[in-house]
């Protein structure tokens, strides 16, 4: 195979870079910690200020993610077969 047949056309560097099999177990658990946070902020801003409670459960699990290394979100995530940033390194 020639080095030319592996050259990647800008398209597809954005789809590769977008993709999110590549996305490791910590990103993946940023993205939908922060996500849900606001999504219950707005919820408790026009239904009911309990939802409130919901953004204390995910901050909860991001400070416990920045400690130990786990959530209940990254363990479903790693059974789920996400790789985690060392997995992908080594890709």
């Amino acid at each position: 195979m020639l080095k030319e047949d592996l050259k990647v056309s800008p398209e597809n560097e954005a789809t590769e870079a977008l993709s999110t099999s590549k996305w490791p177990i910590e990103r993946a658990t940023n993205l939908l910690g922060g996500t849900m946070i606001l999504l219950s902020l707005a919820l408790g801003r026009a239904h009911s200020r309990r939802w409130r409670l919901l953004t204390a459960f995910v901050g909860t699990n991001l400070v416990l993610n920045a400690a130990v290394g786990w959530c209940p979100a990254s363990l479903i995530m790693r059974r789920l077969g996400m790789p985690n940033a060392v997995q992908c390194a080594r890709r």
